[in-house]
C-alpha cells in the first residue's frame, strides 16, 4: 500500500499525477503483484506527524515495556522491538499482502504514518497504561505524560 501526498497536476482537462516520485521497487512489486491493475483513491493531503508524537509514541513504549505490566502476547514481550511491532500491528495502519499462499498483515513503518495514525496510536497506548497500572508506579511514564501538550 502506497499512502503518500503527491502533487494533482492538470493539463487542460485532464488531471494527472507524476508517480516516478515514488519508490520504484514499492510501484514494481504492486505492479507485478497485482497484473498491472491498482486501486488509487483520491482525498485530502495527509497531515504529516510531528516530531512530537514521535519522540511521545517512542518514549511511550519503551517505558510501558520495562515496566512489564502491559498484556501483550508472549512472542511480542523478548524485545522492545518486537512489543513496538505489536501495537503497530494492533494501533497502527495495516496493509495485507501474500506471503507463500497465506494473507499476512503488515504493519506500515512509522515514518509513513500521518499526524491521525500516531494521534490514534498515543491514545491506545495511553489508555492501556491507565488501564494497567503502570501510570500509578511508573516515574517515567508519569514523566512523559505531564510533558505532553494538550
Amino acid at each position: 500500500m502506497i499512502n503518500r501526498n503527491l502533487p494533482l497536476q492538470k493539463d487542460g482537462k485532464t488531471y494527472y499525477v507524476n508517480l516516478s516520485t515514488l519508490d520504484n521497487i514499492e510501484l514494481d512489486t504492486l505492479f507485478n503483484n497485482n497484473k498491472g491493475i491498482v486501486n488509487i483513491s483520491i482525498k485530502r493531503p495527509i497531515s504529516k506527524k510531528t516530531n512530537a508524537q514521535m519522540a511521545t509514541i517512542h518514549a511511550l513504549l519503551h517505558a510501558f515495556y520495562h515496566t512489564g505490566m502491559h498484556s501483550v502476547p508472549q512472542g511480542y514481550r523478548e524485545s522492545i522491538h518486537k512489543f513496538r511491532l505489536y501495537y503497530k500491528l494492533v494501533y497502527g495502519p495495516c496493509y495485507d499482502t501474500e506471503i507463500n499462499g497465506m494473507k499476512v498483515k503488515v504493519p506500515l513503518s512509522m515514518a509513513d504514518y500521518s499526524k491521525d495514525n500516531l494521534s490514534h496510536m498515543i491514545k491506545c497506548v495511553l489508555t492501556e497504561i491507565h488501564e494497567s497500572g503502570a501510570y500509578a508506579v511508573s516515574l517515567d511514564i508519569r514523566k512523559i505524560i505531564e510533558g505532553l501538550e494538550v
